[in-house]
């Protein structure tokens, strides 16, 4: 199971596309990029809140996302360490804090690869949330102890599948973190034997 950004892609914050919450307490602009991520709210409510003269219409604002598309990329280590772990019979899925329309960009992205994506803003919460993981799960068919979840939040990614008896791998792409992995190239050696306790493909 593996994060998205930060983990597997590269993209803008959230925090660029809103500008105008500047204005508001850490905590309050916090709860605001939460909410849009867990799909609560959208476009006219977050204009409506922060700095007015700042915010732009509402179909700026889509349209803003919708360039935001092209800055995400997978990282340059991903595609190859994806594709050979889901030739060895890995089943890979996706689970990520996210606002529309991004999960489109992951797909495009990641999607030849994956066994399922489960995305924050259509599962209504957000990762350390239990039912994140158990969304991703479901496209697993497997149980919490065979799976892997690779992240690079200590709090979301790791400390959340920890809580529900799954293994974690850090990724610091900083490489400044102790025990975590700059690249998903060591997963290649970590996970170099076949995956004969999973399930097989359709």
């Amino acid at each position: 199971m593996f994060d998205a950004f930060g983990t597997t892609c590269r993209g803008e914050p959230l925090s660029k596309f809103v500008p105008w919450h500047e204005s508001l307490p850490s905590a309050a602009r916090q709860r605001l990029l939460d909410r849009w991520m867990a799909g609560e709210i959208g476009p006219a409510e977050l204009i409506d809140c922060g700095d007015r003269r700042q915010a732009p219409p509402r179909d700026v604002l889509g349209r803003a996302l919708e360039a935001g598309l092209d800055e995400v990329h997978a990282y340059p280590d991903v595609p190859p360490v994806i594709k050979a772990l889901s030739r060895r019979g890995y089943r890979l899925v996706t689970a990520s804090n996210l606002v529309v329309p991004f999960g489109r960009a992951l797909e495009h992205e990641l999607g030849a690869w994956m066994d399922g994506f489960a995305l924050s803003y259509e599962v209504g919460a957000l990762k350390p949330d239990r039912r994140m993981f158990e969304a991703a799960t479901r496209h697993l068919d497997m149980s919490a102890d065979q799976i892997l979840v690779v992240g690079d939040s200590v709090t979301d990614d790791i400390e959340g599948a920890h809580a529900l008896g799954m293994a974690s791998i850090q990724v610091d792409r900083s490489g400044k973190a102790a025990n975590a992995i700059a690249s998903l190239e060591p997963l290649l050696s970590l996970l170099s034997k076949p995956a004969d306790v999973q399930p097989t493909r359709s």
